[in-house]
């Protein structure tokens, strides 16, 4: 797989891309509802272009993230996620913010993700998070 990197309409706040077969976003800050939305949906894009790519999450430097947010990952666009996740490895790393805000969110919107026999793991750094991608069970 080819290494890429696309910056996203708001460049300083959100990057996607795959590095060495890994699909990451990576977001700081405080977004607004349509930057948060369209980097969402702009890595839903990279997964369908990347069906084999194991999942990052990087929301170390993320901020609050508005209830309706949440609510929309968790009813829209999560199923529509779950759906491209490789059947072969069913897991995703996520590096947790250090805003509680930003922690409590995530954890409140991949609770939901347990459902559906996936694995997600917590990491306060993006090192470990791919180290631990990249094991094989």
């Amino acid at each position: 797989m080819k290494n890429q990197l696309f910056v996203s309409q708001y460049p300083n706040e959100i990057k996607i891309g795959v590095y060495n077969n890994i699909a990451f976003i990576e977001w700081e800050g405080s977004l607004s509802s349509e930057e948060y939305r369209a980097g969402h949906q702009e890595f839903l894009s990279l997964l369908r272009e990347q069906p084999n790519a194991l999942w990052l999450f990087d929301y170390e430097k993320g901020k609050y993230i508005s209830a309706e947010d949440q609510q929309w990952t968790v009813q829209e666009w999560f199923p529509k996620a779950i759906s491209l996740l490789p059947e072969g490895v069913r897991k995703i790393a996520v590096v947790i913010s250090n805003d509680i805000f930003n922690k409590v969110a995530i954890r409140i919107m991949t609770a939901h993700l347990w459902n559906h026999n996936i694995e997600i793991a917590f990491f306060d750094e993006e090192k470990t998070a791919i180290t631990w991608l990249n094991m094989r069970e």
